[in-house]
């Protein structure tokens, strides 16, 4: 008995309906477990930070009683203290100055420095919350600048430099210590 032509054209579209289907679903399962992670503090940080230049950190006001408004507000927003007589006599660096800026509703403070060529660095402290895991210090290369990150007591800490040469230790060393809880 032949076969009609109606039965086999119905058949071919079935097949292709079938194979379109197919083919949407494997796009969507590949899209959605290719999806990169969401940034993180630290990240969003970095390339923030990636984007000073000498320029930028030149005409800051950072008089004492700029400063002192300014570690004042960083403080009360962050819950504990800046140690900002450490942070004025840090090796190389200039203090120029400390901001609040905010990650998902949490105080991020931003406290830059100048290094001895005019470089910006900065050092960002977030309160991550009590119960918050304590991590022991990670060196990375992030946006083309030098950082190290740690956690400790419920608060998060990064040392940002001016570029992915950016030696670190020095300054890392003292922090890594006045902020052991």
């Amino acid at each position: 008995m032949p076969v009609s032509t109606a039965d086999s054209s119905s058949g071919l579209w079935r097949l292709m309906a079938v194979a379109a289907s197919v083919a949407v679903v494997a796009v969507s399962a590949t899209f959605w477990a290719t999806r990169p992670e969401p940034m993180g503090w630290a990240e969003q940080a970095a390339i923030y930070q990636s984007l000073y230049s000498p320029d930028t950190i030149e005409s800051l006001d950072s008089s004492p009683v700029a400063l002192d408004a300014q570690f004042a507000r960083a403080e009360a927003q962050l819950g504990r203290s800046l140690n900002r007589d450490t942070l004025e006599t840090l090796p190389g660096l200039e203090l120029k100055r400390a901001q609040v800026l905010s990650f998902k509703g949490k105080p991020l403070i931003q406290v830059v420095f100048a290094d001895d060529q005019g470089q910006p660095l900065a050092f960002c402290v977030i309160r991550q919350g009590e119960g918050a895991p304590a991590k022991d210090v990670k060196l990375a290369a992030i946006s083309g600048v030098a950082t190290a990150t740690w956690a400790q007591d419920g608060y998060g800490y990064m040392l940002i430099g001016s570029s992915e040469q950016t030696d670190l230790d020095q300054q890392l060393n003292i922090l890594t210590t006045t902020f052991a809880g």
